[in-house]
């Protein structure tokens, strides 16, 4: 199992490899409606409970009797945000405002939430048929918040949070790491 978390890819994605010897692909095709559920925890980190979308199987090695294959592995986050293009018009709203808004009406589910810092002026700003995930990362782009910090980015986490916020933001530390 390989997990990607990173400031530069807007959502979390991984993949899984399975060997085995059924060959299940073949008896029970994977059309895209699967979901892998991971649970873990680390000694220096909480718990992980996090659930991606298969998008696709990669890599089929067949060896002996055995087969090998990936299952490609993308956020809930990513999948909503490639089925909906958004066109609207923002006026008297911060970026911060806007990104809450795209956030509520597309990437809103129950387990997740945005974590923003606010921005300052209020802008008018016209989306021409966008992505979310890229729409709120061209958001970021334009963003200063109140202190002229101008170092807004978008991304996902495995903790099921969004964030939108300067890459150097030092009013609240975003990992703790426990001593043994």
């Amino acid at each position: 199992l390989t997990l990607t978390e990173s400031m530069a890819d807007v959502f979390v994605s991984g993949a899984l490899g399975i060997t085995e010897s059924l060959n299940l692909p073949r008896f029970g095709p994977i059309v895209g409606n699967e979901y892998v559920k991971v649970v873990y925890y680390t000694p220096s980190r909480q718990k992980v409970d996090y659930t991606f979308a298969v998008t696709r199987i990669s890599k089929r090695v067949l060896d002996n009797k055995s087969l090998t294959y990936y299952l490609e592995l993308s956020s809930i986050g990513r999948v909503l945000s490639n089925f909906k293009q958004i066109s609207k018009s923002f006026s008297n709203m911060s970026y911060s405002e806007m990104a809450l808004s795209i956030f509520n009406d597309v990437l809103k589910t129950d387990k997740n939430r945005l974590i923003y810092k606010d921005t300052q002026f209020k802008k008018k700003y016209v989306a021409p048929f966008m992505f979310p995930g890229d729409l709120l990362t061209e958001l970021a782009s334009r963003s200063i918040d109140p202190t002229n910090n101008a170092n807004f980015i978008f991304y996902e986490t495995l903790k099921n949070d969004y964030h939108f916020r300067p890459v150097f933001d030092d009013s609240k530390p975003v990992f703790e790491y426990a001593n043994f």
